[in-house]
C-alpha cells in the first residue's frame, strides 16, 4: 500500500507564493492569524490577514518595479521553510538606472498549506541558522507526541484514568470508532473517558487496540495498527484493522478520531492512498 500527501509540498507551495503577483494573491496564502515577522528589518510585527494586507500594500506603493528571485528553498521539515531571495526593485520616482539588488533571507512557517509565519533577516545565514534551530525544535515536540500518545494508549489499555486524563486537556474530545452506546458519539473530558471506558467493559470482556506504526504529522499523531476484540455475551474473538488520528496542544491530546478502515483514517488525516 502507498500513501500519498494530498498537501502540496512546502517548496512548492513557497515557489507558487513568490509567484502569486498581486497583494491579493499572495493574501491567499496566509492563515487568518498568520504573523508577518519584520522586527529583524525594523519595522515591527503585523498579525492577522488585514494587519498583513496593509504592510503589504504600503510595501509595494514604494516601488515602480518590484520582484523577488528566489536563489535558494529548502524545507527543513515540519512546515520550516528556508529561502534566500535577490530583491530586484526600482523605487518610485527613481530614474531606470536605480534598482536594488539587495539578498534577504526569510523564514517560512507553513501549516495546512497556509503561512501561520513568514520572517525575513538581512542576513540569510542568521536566517538560515534560526531556520535550522526552529526545525530542530518542531521535531523535538513532534518526537514528544508520539511517546505522549504512547503513554495513553498503554492507559487505555490498563484502564488507567488518572494517566489518561493527565496526557489530555481539561476539553478534551474522544470520536470513538463506534460508540458503546448509540445515543452519544463524542465523550468530552475526564467524565467522558470514565463513562466510555465503563460501557466500553459492560460490552466486551476484550477492547484492546494494537497500535503498530507511529506518524509525526507536526500538530497531529497518526496511529495504525489493530483492535482486538472479545463479546462479553458471547465470548467470540475479533480482529480488525484500527487507526486513530490524536490532535495534540501544549503537550497533551485534545482530540481523538479512531477507525476500522486505515485508508479512512488516511484521507482523515490529509494523506492519500
Amino acid at each position: 500500500m502507498s500513501e500519498e500527501s494530498t498537501t502540496p509540498d512546502p517548496v512548492e507551495l513557497m515557489r507558487a507564493l513568490s509567484d502569486a503577483g498581486t497583494v491579493d494573491a499572495t493574501m491567499a496564502y496566509y492563515s487568518a492569524d498568520a504573523v508577518y515577522d519584520m522586527s529583524r528589518m525594523g519595522m515591527g510585527v503585523f498579525e492577522g490577514r488585514e494587519a498583513i494586507r496593509g504592510f503589504l500594500e504600503d510595501w509595494d506603493n514604494q516601488y515602480e518595479e518590484y520582484d523577488d528571485e528566489i536563489l535558494e528553498v529548502v524545507h527543513l521539515g515540519g512546515g520550516i521553510v528556508f529561502i534566500v531571495v535577490r530583491q530586484n526593485a526600482r523605487p518610485s520616482g527613481s530614474p531606470e538606472r536605480v534598482r536594488l539588488r539587495d539578498v534577504y533571507g526569510y523564514v517560512f512557517v507553513w501549516v495546512d498549506g497556509k503561512v501561520q509565519r513568514a520572517t525575513p533577516y538581512l542576513d540569510a545565514d542568521e536566517a538560515r541558522a534560526a531556520a535550522q534551530r526552529l526545525a530542530e525544535s518542531r521535531r523535538q515536540a513532534m518526537s514528544e507526541n508520539v511517546e505522549i500518545v504512547k503513554v495513553l494508549m498503554d492507559a487505555v489499555n490498563r484502564r488507567d484514568i488518572d494517566t489518561y486524563a493527565g496526557v489530555t486537556t481539561s476539553d478534551f474530545e474522544w470520536f470513538p470508532v463506534f460508540a458503546a452506546r448509540v445515543e452519544q458519539d463524542v465523550y468530552r473530558g475526564r467524565e467522558g473517558i470514565e463513562k466510555f471506558l465503563g460501557e466500553v467493559d459492560e460490552t466486551w470482556q476484550e477492547f484492546r487496540p494494537m497500535p503498530e506504526e507511529y506518524r509525526d504529522l507536526g500538530e497531529q499523531v497518526l496511529a495504525l495498527g489493530r483492535l482486538k476484540t472479545r463479546g462479553r455475551a458471547s465470548g467470540a474473538p475479533a480482529e480488525s484493522p484500527w487507526a486513530g488520528i490524536y490532535d495534540m496542544r501544549g503537550g497533551k491530546v485534545s482530540r481523538i478520531r479512531t477507525y476500522l478502515d486505515h485508508s479512512e483514517a488516511l484521507r482523515a488525516a490529509g494523506l492519500g492512498e
